[in-house]
């Protein structure tokens, strides 16, 4: 079963943030329940992302409307460029090395499972390497656990073409996302083989599969998102998922839209077409 909370943040940063970034919460809940959600778990859901800084809301007369918090944009920016991304920036061959002392650190546990989020693979325990740190956004983690006393980080770079490959087979669990990725490849393949003509779904359709494809992708894409292929293991699925993604995203956008713009509702009514910014996705749909 889809869990409510994350599937409303892949709807908002999917489609909603596209359209003015608002949308009625009653509206939220007529198309969640297509997923199988109901209206107990949808504003659960949406209450607790509120609470954790993902959602702000509004109230307008009798009616509550929610959009990403300046957080949750910021969160869901740095994901955005990752998974819509239809190429891979170089690399330098830099590391970030941190390492994080637990005795006396309270919040530890979530320290690194926030460092995780961030992409940070662990070499063992309390010691954390990234290869394209965000260092902003380690900065603020760090400013918000107030952790600094508690951790050491610096830069490092190869010397040689000599890629830790099994270490990082180890810090990133490569062996499960791979699992995913390839349990991935064989759902969504067949579901591309099933559609010859996109058109003749209908845009309701259209719009569970989108959201379907791209909540899947996101869940498994963001667990290895900054790493660069050259310290991948050969013949990576996750090369043939971006692929297939794109090419079934390209597939649902358009007949999508129809059923968008007839359900959801902001305060200014229907929502409009979608920001420019959407038909560049994936290299442009």
């Amino acid at each position: 079963m889809l869990r409510a909370g994350s599937l409303a943040i892949t709807v908002f940063g999917d489609c909603i943030s596209q359209h003015g970034g608002s949308v009625w919460m009653g509206s939220l809940i007529q198309v969640l329940e297509k997923f199988g959600l109901n209206a107990r778990q949808v504003r659960t859901a949406v209450s607790r992302l509120s609470q954790n800084d993902w959602l702000q809301s509004e109230r307008i007369g009798r009616r509550s409307y929610y959009r990403l918090s300046a957080a949750g944009e910021q969160d869901y920016n740095k994901a955005s460029r990752q998974i819509y991304s239809s190429g891979e920036p170089s690399w330098d061959k830099s590391w970030t090395i941190l390492i994080c002392k637990k005795e006396d650190f309270f919040a530890y546990e979530e320290f690194v499972r926030q460092l995780k989020w961030l992409g940070f693979g662990v070499l063992v325990n309390g010691a954390f390497a990234h290869p394209r740190t965000d260092t902003a956004a380690l900065k603020n983690l760090i400013q918000e656990f107030k952790a600094a006393r508690y951790v050491t980080h610096w830069q490092a770079s190869l010397k040689d073409d000599l890629i830790p490959k099994k270490l990082v087979k180890s810090a990133w669990e490569l062996d499960k996302v791979s699992i995913g990725y390839n349990s991935f490849i064989q759902d969504f393949s067949s579901l591309s083989n099933s559609i010859p003509n996109p058109g003749d779904l209908t845009p309701e359709d259209s719009f569970i599969f989108r959201i379907l494809l791209i909540h899947e992708y996101r869940r498994i894409l963001l667990k290895v998102a900054d790493l660069p292929h050259e310290i991948l293991p050969r013949a990576w699925p996750g090369h043939l998922a971006i692929t297939i993604t794109g090419a079934l995203y390209r597939q649902l956008s358009e007949n999508s839209l129809e059923y968008i713009q007839e359900q959801f509702v902001h305060y200014e009514g229907e929502f409009s077409r979608p920001s420019r910014g959407f038909f560049k996705r994936f290299g442009g749909l």
